[in-house]
């Protein structure tokens, strides 16, 4: 009789048994890149800001070096703290297949935390201030810029309409506008040193006139003590105790 071998199913290991995550078997084979053995310092998302500014910035970073998508996988959950990481881990497992698709969830789930883009309508409520600098007039308008999408022109156009009349940079742009925006800071640049040394200057003049007033004050109070210290030694050379006078003999 011819002896049947019997076949048993291997006993699931340890590994299998293991919950294996949202990344797919792929991205978690894909060799890692030369340099990328330690992960590189990324920042920190905890879902409450905007969540596709952290992808922008992981992109950044990662694309300066070349990481392909499957290893921006890998570091994405190095970067969630909090509530952030919290969603990561309830995942089903191995849903994340690309890049992509883990953006697009990662987006679509932290949706709220959205930053709302603002328009020019806050743009051209910026305008220099009375005693307000040309410096901090262009850093405080360039920071509303890069929060709104809008054209080069359209800056150039919004950043001299909101000068402050009559100064000296105003008639000076009035006389030669500037063809392009660069032209504008390039001219600026110019009017910003002027009236930084000119501030410069007044400090330091004020300054002077301030340690030559203490300086007067201090010899006019010299001046008082010493009269009053005259009156007082004269008024002991002349002052004749009362009992030392004696009669004129007759």
């Amino acid at each position: 009789m011819r002896s049947q071998s019997r076949l048993f199913s291997p006993s699931p290991s340890d590994d299998e048994e293991e919950r294996h995550g949202p990344l797919s078997q792929a991205i978690l084979e894909a060799p890692l890149p030369t340099g990328l053995e330690k992960p590189p310092p990324l920042a920190t998302y905890d879902g409450t800001t905007d969540p596709d500014e952290h992808i922008e910035n992981i992109d950044a970073l990662l694309d300066y070096r070349r990481v392909p998508g499957a290893i921006k996988c890998r570091l994405f959950p190095t970067t969630l703290r909090k509530g952030a990481m919290t969603w990561y881990k309830s995942l089903s497992d191995e849903s994340i297949t690309s890049w992509k698709v883990l953006g697009k969830l990662f987006s679509r789930h932290f949706t709220a935390s959205r930053r709302h883009p603002k328009s020019e309508a806050s743009m051209e409520a910026i305008i220099q201030g009375k005693d307000e600098s040309l410096r901090a007039y262009i850093e405080r308008f360039n920071k509303e810029a890069v929060q709104v999408s809008t054209t080069a022109h359209m800056n150039k156009f919004l950043l001299e309409r909101g000068l402050r009349p009559r100064s000296d940079f105003t008639k000076a742009v009035g006389i030669e506008t500037p063809a392009t925006l660069d032209e504008f800071f390039l001219k600026a640049q110019a009017y910003i040193e002027y009236e930084e040394k000119e501030a410069a200057h007044a400090v330091r003049n004020s300054k002077h006139e301030e340690s030559s007033k203490n300086a007067r004050q201090d010899e006019s109070r010299r001046g008082i003590d010493k009269k009053k210290d005259d009156k007082t030694r004269d008024s002991k050379d002349y002052k004749t105790p009362a009992g030392n006078s004696k009669s004129t003999p007759r």
